[in-house]
């Protein structure tokens, strides 16, 4: 971990172009990954960069696979580089999950949380991270405590804030459903149900873009809601559970 002093009070990002005098607004937090294109490069070239040339260790950014970095009101920033585990609290849907057991699309149904390492997040800091996500970096900050002219603090759980984004990420095709899409599904009687597997909804949703007969599924689905359904079974005798449930695993 690194400790540094910046110069700069940074308390968002322009929404807008503006000249003196003019009002722009500006993004205090949120989030960013490769299919923002060139905004998601712009603001990784930005204070990312600015914080690693201020530690002068000779690293550059191909060599930053992970970064977290707190910033407190006096500007004092923590710095974590390639130095915290990434574990992910995540909802399993398979019967049984064995430690050091490899987990797919298809075991889990999204991420509750992300937690890394022992790294904390005081309500009164401001944040940035860069995180990997498979092949993607992404972005995520919160520098709304920073802004002097106001008290704000940050009133939300930040390792769920990560663990909705990364959801978000890895399940990309289920939340981008467009409209007409869910036009296509719905019109078919069909619904991407969360108990089947991942792989099965994507196919779902790319028949209904094709334009194609959703109903050619119908043997793979059937076979795995009855495996669902078996388990869900034999979690309601036993233990009252439904069958999605929690497991940790490291990213």
């Amino acid at each position: 971990m690194y400790e540094i002093q910046l110069t700069e009070r940074i308390t968002g990002y322009s929404k807008s172009a503006g000249r003196d005098g003019e009002m722009v607004t500006v993004q205090v937090a949120g989030a960013t990954s490769t299919e923002d294109g060139d905004l998601h490069i712009k603001y990784l070239e930005g204070f990312p960069q600015t914080v690693l040339s201020l530690l002068n260790n000779g690293m550059t950014p191909s060599d930053v696979k992970s970064m977290i970095v707190i910033i407190s009101r006096d500007l004092k920033a923590f710095v974590y580089i390639n130095e915290v585990e990434i574990l992910a609290s995540a909802l399993v849907k398979t019967q049984k999950v064995e430690k050091g057991q490899t987990v797919g699309k298809d075991d889990i149904s999204g991420f509750e949380r992300i937690k890394l390492g022992n790294v904390t997040f005081p309500c009164d800091h401001g944040f940035f991270c860069v995180l990997p996500c498979g092949w993607d970096r992404a972005y995520l900050f919160d520098f709304s405590p920073l802004d002097p002219n106001k008290n704000e603090m940050i009133d939300y759980d930040v390792e769920k804030f990560i663990g909705s984004y990364f959801s978000y990420l890895v399940f990309k095709s289920i939340h981008k459903i467009s409209a007409k899409d869910w036009e296509n599904l719905l019109s078919q009687n069909w619904f991407p149900f969360s108990s089947l597997n991942f792989s099965s909804i994507e196919a779902m949703i790319n028949y209904s873009r094709a334009g194609w007969t959703i109903d050619d599924l119908l043997v793979q689905y059937e076979s795995q809601t009855i495996e669902y359904t078996k388990i869900g079974c034999h979690l309601e005798r036993k233990s009252k559970l439904i069958p999605e449930r929690l497991v940790w695993i490291k990213h």
